[in-house]
C-alpha cells in the first residue's frame, strides 16, 4: 500500500508522570574563593584540569552514597553509580562540570516510579545528605590539586632551565 502524503509519528508520554521523569539537576555556585581563583588562573589550562579532579573526587561522595542508598533488587543499579563528563556542548571558558549519574537505563523509573511501581527515590536523597561533605571535599580535593600543580609547574621550569631553553 502506498501512502500518497507523510505518517505522522507521536511519542505519548503517561502526563500524570511527565513531570517527575526531568532529570535530577544540582548546580553548585561557590563564591569567595577569591585566592583559589587566582591561582586557577595562574596555572592557565592546567587550571581547568585541576578543577576538574577536584569535582570528580567531591562528585564520588554522592555516588557512593547514592549507591549505598540504592534498592538492592539486583544490585545492578548500586553498582552503576558513576562520576564523569558529558560530551555534550563546551564547557565555558575556565569551567568544569561532572555529572554523577548511572549507566543504568532504568535510574528514574526507580527514583521517580511509574505507572505499575511506586517511587523509591534515593539518588536525590543522597544529594541532599552529602551537601555540605559534598562542598568541603570540594574545597579540600582543590587545594590538594593546586599544590600539586603547583609543584609540577615548578619542576617542569626547573628542568628547562637545567636544559638551557
Amino acid at each position: 500500500m502506498v501512502r500518497d502524503r507523510p505518517r505522522r509519528v507521536t511519542a505519548w508520554t503517561n502526563s500524570r508522570n511527565a513531570e517527575r521523569q526531568r532529570p535530577v539537576k544540582v548546580t553548585f555556585k561557590v563564591e569567595g574563593l577569591r585566592e583559589c581563583e587566582e591561582a586557577l588562573a595562574e596555572l592557565g589550562r592546567t587550571g581547568k584540569n585541576v578543577l576538574g579532579r577536584a569535582l570528580q573526587r567531591a562528585g564520588e561522595v554522592v555516588a557512593q552514597e547514592a549507591a549505598r542508598r540504592a534498592p538492592r533488587a539486583t544490585g545492578d543499579l548500586a553498582e552503576s553509580m558513576t562520576v564523569g563528563t558529558k560530551a555534550k556542548g563546551a564547557s565555558p571558558k575556565g569551567t568544569a562540570r561532572r555529572y554523577v549519574g548511572s549507566t543504568s537505563s532504568f535510574l528514574h523509573l526507580q527514583e521517580f516510579g511509574t505507572a505499575h511501581s511506586a517511587p523509591q527515590p534515593f539518588f536525590r536523597p543522597a544529594i541532599d545528605a552529602t551537601g555540605k561533605l559534598l562542598i568541603e571535599t570540594f574545597r579540600q580535593e582543590l587545594k590538594v590539586e593546586i599544590d600539586k600543580a603547583i609543584l609540577r609547574q615548578q619542576r617542569k621550569n626547573a628542568r628547562l632551565l637545567a636544559k638551557g631553553k
